[in-house]
């Protein structure tokens, strides 16, 4: 009898796992109004490789124009100082071995039977706001807040933007800011506007742009072609 796999996201299958009851260790349950059918973990897939371990600081208050995802999305393409290029390394080696040891490939998709916690890297970058949207030529874009699904309230001090197409969103400390990430890029050709703006950022603020799940490590030389 084929075995049923069940593919979900990474917070989404830990709360299954941690919800099991702990006389069941090779067992989870699916319950629906009919039946209740015994999953076991090892059959459980996850839809990512790697989350970040630490989510923001939340505050109760909520406004509908902010920009929202998965929590799983959180920093998964991010701006880091390239003094911490050690650190970088070291995140993609467990990725990599995510890929190589506890991958599932199938014509159409490719999940995960473990996912890689990124745990390392505290404090990604330190930029001046002002200076940041000066390199981005942010100008008049609409500066919202960030929320993410499952979790009340918003993220404390959290912004985002959009400037020709790319979604930026991050957390200030007063007026540094101390994440900075890619939620979305539409269309190539918004793209292209950007480029020479991203490579100057990237050199006058000594950073990388990290793509976790691709493994990507993009600077102001080959932003270009790996973006």
């Amino acid at each position: 009898m084929k075995q049923k796999i069940f593919i979900i996201g990474f917070i989404t299958g830990v709360m299954m796992m941690l919800g099991c009851d702990n006389n069941q260790d090779d067992n989870t349950t699916e319950k629906d109004s009919t039946k209740v059918q015994s999953i076991k973990p090892k059959n459980i897939l996850f839809t990512t490789p790697t989350v970040e371990e630490t989510l923001p600081e939340f505050e109760d208050k909520i406004d509908t124009t902010n920009l929202q995802f998965n929590q799983d999305d959180w920093r998964q393409i991010e701006f880091i100082s390239k003094p911490q290029k050690n650190s970088i390394v070291l995140e993609i080696e467990k990725i990599k071995d995510v890929y190589d040891h506890f991958s599932q490939k199938t014509d159409s998709y490719t999940a995960f039977k473990k996912v890689a916690l990124r745990d390392i890297i505290k404090e990604p970058l330190a930029v001046d706001f002002s200076k940041l949207k000066s390199y981005l030529s942010v100008n008049n874009a609409q500066i919202k807040g960030v929320s993410l699904y499952n979790n009340s309230g918003q993220v404390r001090n959290g912004f985002s933007f959009t400037v020709n197409g790319i979604t930026y969103y991050g957390v200030l400390n007063n007026n540094t800011v101390q994440t900075f990430c890619i939620h979305s890029i539409d269309g190539k050709e918004n793209l292209k506007t950007s480029i020479e703006n991203l490579s100057k950022f990237l050199k006058g603020e000594s950073l990388y742009l990290i793509d976790w799940v691709r493994m990507k490590v993009i600077d102001e030389n080959n932003i270009g072609t790996e973006l």
